[in-house]
């Protein structure tokens, strides 16, 4: 139901409203959403400002339309018009009834407009008088009689006061047509306003939602919208509409940001012993501004939604844990590497790492990301021999809903998504097949991906590192590897040298590994020199390997040089090959023996990749990728 407020100024001022609001719903009940109904409300000028309303709309005319319409409220008003006709009609009753007199028409601007062109019309002179909002309807009557006026036309107040002073006069009445036309007008008004209510409603909860305080300033440096976080950080309420900038209460620096000529990112600002950061950028509809955003964020609130977004980086795994800090490299081929990757680590082109098996290539990755402007971002590491290559493609890009059978319900993200912003190492990147090759060199030109089975292009802001211990130009004559993916990803190289050469490492190596891993256990400096003499064909890994076998063989917390023969049976003068259970694999040079090796020790590991790998005295992509090359299932 629809409450219509009739303003009026005494009762029945307008003959048979009621009737003519129930004619005008029969006649319209097809297209009427809703039943309308009207209450009449009697106002005059000594109490437009105290009655309260309680309706849907208001419908009024004259001095009391143009009063009501700039009182506070949400509630619209609409005129009801008076015709020319019927102020036309009105002229003529007068002079009918008192002849060609002088007349004054004395009533509100919405009403005058039209009436000068009705002189010609008119047998009696006609005199226009513009009531104002301070009612000074009986000065304009004392008025209108000394300039000669011997009638008066007008509104009821006006026309009272000349009846008081013996003054000829007539009302302008409404007439059924207008009031018939203004209720048209009414509902048509209520339906528009109450979408555009329905719009600012969306709008206020929409920012109200908002963790930023947002207001709305327009070109007059009015507040016109403030949302509950604005609110909240300046101690503001709902009453502050309207206001000007320089009435608030505000400091002055804070005046000059939210009302000047400038727009700002992040300006840092203190408020209340509160820091904020305060960013505003002006609003321009063609060529005409219609105001400014300013958006207020709390600084505390950004440093602990930092935090958050970072513990939940480190509780996916997305976060490279090592530095440069953690790398040992005293010997010269080392301190050059880090030299070299310190400085591509401040730039975001792609970087190659070549070297052999357990060299360290994903500590150095780890080093350059966190040494990186990237470093607050993710860091995924993909192992390429790992996946097999029915699924690497859906990991690396992910897929939709329904791509293939076993499909997550709502698709997945793949790899590169998980990346954005970030930095993906790819290891192993010689063992992707040729296929896939293709869609990573789009990935490496256009910084784009499409997930599987889908068809729009997702944009990924990543810093691509690739590390292989094969040879890629001897793949790329081979066709096994495409020449322009190896153009695109060897754009800054690193070659980690092998642990052989720069065995002055070794003592620092073993003691920082063992001081994190084995603190109370001591390791004789005859181990030492031992362990520096040996063949290292697993490098850094493997050199581990044997330091924690040590540790767990030693007696009463001492490494000595025979627990060091014992963990590692065997060992040749540098540059010779080593035998024994840590390079059973490396010795073989028998392909049949090899695989034979691989199988035995799958078998007493229980197909444990890892345990495997460890035995061996290999990586686990390297126990992968040569499970592949000869066909072990496991």
């Amino acid at each position: 139901m629809v409450k219509i407020a009739l303003v009026v100024p005494c009762e029945n001022f307008i003959a048979d409203a009621a009737q003519i609001l129930s004619q005008h719903n029969q006649f319209h009940e097809q297209e009427d959403s809703e039943t309308y109904v009207m209450d009449e409300i009697i106002m005059n000028n000594s109490d437009t400002g105290h009655v309260q309303i309680d309706a849907d709309i208001i419908l009024t005319r004259g001095l009391l339309a143009q009063i009501l319409a700039n009182l506070p409220g949400d509630i619209p008003v609409v005129r009801i018009s008076v015709p020319t006709a019927d102020i036309l009609r009105t002229i003529r009753k007068c002079t009918q009834l008192y002849g060609q007199k002088q007349i004054g028409i004395i009533a509100a601007g919405n009403m005058l407009a039209g009436i000068t062109g009705l002189a010609d019309l008119c047998d009696a002179p006609i005199q226009t008088y513009l009531l104002s909002p301070n009612w000074n309807n009986e000065a304009l009557v004392d008025q209108a009689v000394r300039e000669g006026c011997e009638v008066i036309i007008g509104g009821l107040n006006t026309c009272r006061y000349a009846q008081m002073i013996h003054i000829p006069n007539m009302l302008i009445e409404t007439s059924k047509e207008a009031f018939w036309d203004a209720l048209s007008s009414a509902k048509r008004s209520l339906l528009i306003f109450r979408k555009e209510q329905e719009k600012s409603m969306r709008l206020q909860t929409i920012l109200d939602i908002s963790h930023d305080g947002i207001i709305f300033i327009d070109p007059s440096r009015r507040v016109t919208t403030v949302n509950k976080k604005a609110q909240s950080v300046f101690g503001l309420d709902s009453s502050c509409i309207g206001k000007r900038i320089i009435d608030f209460p505000f400091p002055l620096e804070l005046k000059n940001i939210l009302s000047d000529n400038n727009e700002y990112t992040n300006k840092i600002l203190q408020h209340n012993r509160t820091l904020l950061s305060i960013s505003k950028t002006f609003v321009r509809t063609q060529a005409f501004l219609s105001g400014s955003i300013v958006n207020i964020q709390l600084v505390n609130e950004i440093q602990s939604l930092e935090g958050d977004i970072r513990k939940q980086i480190y509780d996916k795994g997305l976060v490279a844990k090592l530095t440069f800090e953690d790398m040992v490299g005293t010997a010269p081929a080392m301190a050059s590497v880090i030299r070299t990757a310190r400085k591509y680590s401040q730039t975001n082109s792609n970087i190659l790492l070549i070297g052999e098996s357990g060299t360290g290539k994903e500590v150095l990755a780890q080093s350059i990301h966190n040494s990186s402007s990237r470093s607050l971002c993710p860091f995924v590491a993909v192992n390429c021999a790992a996946i097999p290559d029915t699924l690497l493609e859906s990991e690396l890009f992910g897929y939709v809903t329904g791509a293939f059978t076993g499909a997550r319900k709502n698709g997945k993200a793949g790899l590169f998504e998980l990346a954005h912003t970030g930095t993906i190492f790819l290891d192993e990147i010689g063992e992707i097949p040729l296929p896939l090759q293709a869609k990573l060199l789009r990935v490496l030109q256009e910084r784009e991906i499409m997930r599987v089975g889908g068809d729009s292009v997702i944009h990924v802001d990543i810093r691509i590192i690739a590390a292989t211990n094969q040879n890629l130009e001897s793949l790329v004559r081979n066709n096994q590897f495409r020449e322009d993916l190896f153009y695109r990803l060897d754009v800054l190289r690193i070659n980690i040298p092998p642990l052989n050469q720069h065995r002055e490492d070794i003592p620092l190596l073993v003691s920082r590994y063992m001081n994190r891993n084995f603190p109370g256990i001591i390791t004789e400096p005859e181990v030492i020199q031992f362990l520096c003499q040996s063949d290292w064909t697993g490098n850094i890994r493997h050199l581990f390997n044997i330091c924690e076998r040590m540790a767990v063989l030693c007696s009463d917390g001492r490494i000595d040089i025979e627990c060091a023969r014992l963990a590692f049976p065997a060992t040749a003068s540098p540059g010779t090959p080593a035998s024994g259970t840590a390079s059973l694999v490396t010795a073989a040079t028998d392909a049949s023996t090899e695989r034979r090796q691989i199988m035995e020790a799958l078998s007493s590991c229980r197909f444990n990749k890892g345990q495997t790998a460890a035995m061996l005295g290999m990586s686990r992509s390297t126990l992968w990728r040569k499970m592949k090359e000869y066909h072990i299932e496991g």
